[in-house]
């Protein structure tokens, strides 16, 4: 999805975890915000980190399977599209 907050950037749906939520369920509650999907979680396919000024960014990426809703992206992003895996290094994802 086309990122607002990092302009001409692509990024992932997701976001923090609020106080006393599961991980699984902020994740979930995300997808659910930033894109009108709903997902099932299969696997983690990766993780990585940030560093910015005041702290460290950490992220995981999952696998997951869309089970109900319509793409329907959030005030945040501009833009979506479907990338294959396989292709992800031609894109320019935000930092």
């Amino acid at each position: 999805m086309a990122s607002k907050g990092n302009p001409a950037k692509w990024d992932f749906p997701g976001g923090k975890v609020d106080p006393g939520e599961d991980f699984t369920d902020a994740l979930l509650r995300e997808i659910a915000e930033e894109t009108g999907l709903m997902v099932t979680l299969e696997h983690v396919i990766g993780a990585a980190e940030s560093e910015l000024p005041a702290f460290i960014v950490g992220y995981v990426f999952f696998e997951g399977r869309i089970k109900g809703g319509h793409v329907q992206i959030s005030d945040e992003h501009d833009a979506y599209q479907w990338i294959e895996r396989a292709r992800l290094p031609e894109v320019d994802i935000a930092p």
